[in-house]
């Protein structure tokens, strides 16, 4: 478990151990704090029924949260996490978790048995039923996260990838200020090689970043949002393509947990009832 959490935290922008800076705070009051810095920003943390943990990241000014990505999960057991805006935590915790306090909640990884590293799953909180919702990413300021299991103790690691807002385009990867077939091109050079189509701050060029690219396709930098963006017709090939790669990207809807593990696995009853 430790060389895991070292190796996630090696290519850190910033980095939080739990097992090596102390324990995460459990008071609402007083959340532990988190300063983020573009790029990965590596937690590394346990959770159990008794151990109730409260982080409040820090987006800096001219950035924003674009993804929070798996490192690593041990066990069979889900972790479910929830995000209030601002520094400190008033939606209850344990099975009192208020979900329309919540700008959102998961329960992650969303299947264990299956290979869950790299998973993005702040657009899933996003979407979770009961909750106020937002559209990724998060922009700068503070949120708060809850971090809880429903048993025994169960030792993560999460990646909060930032973003900086003046980098361009999303999805202009070759930086000529509109985002077309060429980015497209980069992208498949950079796919699974390097970082030269990292559209999310993760420091990988995946199936993530193909789908920044796909939502922005056809935007360039003089063109003002509010026009639709059409859907390039090479993109359901390419996202077939990264599908038959095994790769396991962001989900377009939101499935709820109950449905994979039963209302056992999720540590609060409200909000699958909600």
């Amino acid at each position: 478990m430790f060389l895991a959490a070292l190796s996630a935290a090696s290519a850190a922008a910033s980095e939080y151990n739990e097992f090596l800076n102390g324990d995460l705070s459990g008071a609402v009051a007083s959340p532990t704090a988190f300063q983020l810095q573009a790029g990965p920003n590596v937690l590394v943390a346990s959770s159990s029924i008794s151990d109730i943990d409260l982080v409040t990241v820090t987006v800096p000014d001219n950035h924003s949260l674009s993804t929070i990505s798996i490192e690593f999960h041990e066990g069979p057991i889900r972790i479910f996490t929830a995000v209030e805006q601002g520094p400190s935590w008033t939606a209850g915790v344990g099975f009192d978790v208020d979900p329309s306090a919540l700008l959102g909640w998961v329960d992650f990884p969303f299947n264990p048995e299956h290979s869950h590293t790299g998973l993005d799953i702040l657009a899933e909180m996003a979407l979770a039923p009961g909750s106020l919702g937002f559209a990724p990413p998060l922009g700068s300021g503070d949120f708060t996260f809850l971090f809880q299991s429903p048993s025994s103790v169960v030792p993560f690691a999460i990646s909060f990838n930032v973003a900086s807002e003046s980098a361009g385009l999303s999805g202009d990867f070759n930086d000529d200020a509109i985002v077309n077939e060429m980015d497209l091109a980069r992208w498949r050079q950079a796919f699974a090689a390097d970082a030269g189509a990292d559209g999310n701050g993760d420091g990988a060029s995946d199936g993530s970043d193909f789908l920044i690219w796909q939502r922005g396709f056809g935007d360039a930098t003089a063109r003002i949002n509010g026009s639709p963006v059409p859907e390039p017709a090479t993109a359901p090939l390419i996202f077939a393509t990264i599908v038959a790669l095994g790769l396991r990207g962001a989900r377009s809807r939101y499935r709820n947990p109950m449905h994979a593990t039963g209302e056992a696995q999720s540590p609060n009853r409200n909000l699958h009832a909600a």
